[in-house]
């Protein structure tokens, strides 16, 4: 996190898996302008409300800067975990694409994604196996360093268990 943080405060954007970047062009100076506060009060940003300030001058600090600077700090590392994700659901869905036309399972549907779910309507005849296949395609969409899971939950309806679903770990 706090790499993240730092590289924004000095390069105005963070990098986000697939080349992408969420810029945050504000960032540097407010970097400079909370820099500024702790040389001239000799307070950190998260002490403002406890300083000997006047209230007029703490709420002016806060709107105009210090809200600005964290929130540009949470949104640095938001749009890593996110934006990662995204690109992570985006290339899992070219391949699982991919695998069914390859494989010819013209009865294998992608029907939507919800967040960095996927849905599918398969057919029921589908096999632990082929399930795996698909958890492991999802799993596998980015390199990463970490291991990722993928829960698989069976319906014949949405929200209502068909059969016992399972868990697949790449790693």
């Amino acid at each position: 996190m706090k790499d993240s943080e730092q590289f924004a405060v000095d390069n105005g954007y963070v990098p986000i898996e697939g080349g992408f970047k969420r810029r945050l062009p504000e960032l540097p100076k407010l970097q400079k302008a909370i820099d500024t506060i702790k040389r001239n009060h000799g307070i950190e940003p998260e002490e403002i409300w406890e300083s000997e300030l006047s209230y007029q001058r703490k709420r002016s600090l806060w709107d105009n800067v210090i809200k600005k600077y964290f929130g540009n700090l949470r949104q640095a590392v938001n749009a890593r975990v996110q934006g990662g994700s995204a690109i992570m659901t985006k290339k899992a869905l070219v391949k699982l694409q991919r695998y069914f036309d390859e494989n010819r399972l013209d009865d294998h549907l992608i029907v939507a994604t919800v967040h960095d779910e996927i849905i599918f309507e398969l057919p029921e005849t589908v096999t632990d196996k082929e399930l795996e296949t698909i958890a492991l395609i999802m799993c596998n969409a980015l390199p990463m360093s970490i291991p990722m899971k993928s829960d698989i939950q069976i319906m014949k309806k949405w929200g209502i268990d068909y059969r016992e679903g399972f868990q697949v770990t790449n790693k």
